[in-house]
């Protein structure tokens, strides 16, 4: 099949998104997995998966596999905000301290060594203060 003739295929299907490129990750990782540790289950399981990711991508029902794609970025976008400010954190480790306001739980970015002892930090959201030692 030429390239033309795929285009032609694919025209008026979902393809892939985010969500069948995670089912494919996870069905490759499973039948390793079951591969490696003989279980039979695991390897199905990881064949079930890669079905059901081609299933998707290649689904004329583009309102519902974006619906589903949509279901996955929401659950995780919290968790990938989290690895992000914790990546945030290790990188800025020697020039920033990065302190939680007692009032609304937002993680406040505070310059190391600004000052002396203690800091008062006012939260930008919603205005309460902290004082804090500085390192």
């Amino acid at each position: 099949m030429s390239m033309k003739g795929l285009q032609r295929f694919m025209v008026g299907r979902s393809g892939s998104d985010q969500l069948s490129v995670f089912l494919i990750i996870a069905s490759l990782v499973l039948s390793w997995t079951g591969r490696i540790t003989g279980v039979t289950i695991v390897v199905t399981a990881g064949y079930v998966l890669l079905g059901l990711a081609i299933f998707r991508i290649l689904s004329r029902n583009v309102a519902k596999r974006r619906s589903e794609n949509y279901l996955l970025l929401k659950w995780v976008e919290p968790w990938k905000k989290r690895l992000n400010l914790t990546g945030r954190q290790i990188k800025e480790y020697k020039t920033h301290r990065y302190y939680e306001c007692s009032g609304c739980g937002k993680k406040l970015r505070i310059p190391r060594k600004k000052g002396g002892g203690k800091i008062k930090i006012t939260c930008p959201a919603c205005r309460s203060q902290i004082i804090r030692k500085i390192y």
